[in-house]
C-alpha cells in the first residue's frame, strides 16, 4: 500500500511538472515553478559533454554579470535559450506516459482550438498573457485572420510543438485528424512543412510500395 501511495505521487508530480512546463506562456511563472522540481529529483550520472555544457554556461552567464547585465535579464535568458536543459536532465529522471501525453495532446489542440475562435471573434489578442503586445507585434494583429498563439507564445513554436507530440504518441484515428487540424489553424508555414516531413518519414515505406 505504501510503495502504491509512492507511485501514485511520483504520477502526480510527472502530471504536474507535464502542465507547468506546457501552461507557461499562459500564466507567465509555472514555468518556472516546474524547475524547482530539480531538487526534488535525483540526477543521473552527467556526461563529460554535459558537463562542459553546464560549465560553458556558467562563465556565459558570469561574463554577462561582469559585463553589466542585470540578474533578472540573465536569468529570462536562460529560461528562454536554455530552459530546454533542465528538463533534459529532468526527464533522463523521470518518465512520462505516452498515454497521458495523448491526453495532454488532445487537451492542447482544444486550448488551441478555444483561443482561435475567441481571438477572431470577442476577445482582443493583446489581452492575453501570451501574445505580444501591440507595439511588438504590429506586424501580426490587423489581418483578417488571427493566428493562434497558444502555449508556444508563436505559431510557429505552437504548430511545431504539436508535430512533436504527434510523432511522440504516433496518435492515429480521429486524435490524428484533431492534431493536423490544429496544425493547420496555426497557418505557419514552418509547422505545416514539418508536419508534411514527419508524415513523409512514417508513410515512407508505404509510399515505396504504392509507388512500386
Amino acid at each position: 500500500m505504501k510503495d502504491k501511495f509512492i507511485e501514485d505521487k511520483k504520477f502526480k508530480d510527472r502530471n504536474i511538472l507535464f502542465w507547468f512546463s506546457f501552461l507557461h506562456y499562459y500564466t507567465t511563472f509555472s514555468g518556472f515553478l516546474a524547475y524547482l522540481a530539480v531538487f526534488r529529483f535525483k540526477i543521473k550520472k552527467v556526461t563529460y559533454l554535459e558537463l562542459f555544457t553546464i560549465t560553458a554556461l556558467l562563465l556565459v552567464f558570469c561574463c554577462q554579470l561582469i559585463g553589466g547585465k542585470s540578474i533578472l535579464a540573465i536569468i529570462l535568458d536562460v529560461r528562454f535559450y536554455w530552459g530546454w536543459l533542465v528538463f533534459y536532465f529532468l526527464f533522463k529522471r523521470i518518465t512520462i506516459s505516452l498515454q497521458y501525453i495523448t491526453i495532454g495532446l488532445v487537451i492542447l489542440c482544444i486550448i488551441t482550438m478555444i483561443e482561435t475562435l475567441l481571438i477572431n471573434t470577442v476577445v482582443a489578442p493583446t489581452s492575453l498573457p501570451n501574445f505580444p503586445d501591440a507595439e511588438a507585434g504590429i506586424a501580426e494583429y490587423g489581418r483578417s485572420y488571427q493566428r493562434p498563439y497558444s502555449f508556444g507564445a508563436s505559431a510557429t513554436v505552437g504548430s511545431c510543438l504539436i508535430v512533436v507530440l504527434i510523432s511522440l504518441t504516433k496518435v492515429n484515428g480521429w486524435r490524428l485528424w484533431l492534431s493536423v487540424f490544429t496544425v493547420f489553424i496555426y497557418l505557419s508555414g514552418a509547422g505545416i512543412l514539418t508536419l508534411g516531413l514527419l508524415f513523409a518519414v512514417r508513410y515512407l515505406k508505404l509510399a515505396f510500395k504504392i509507388i512500386i
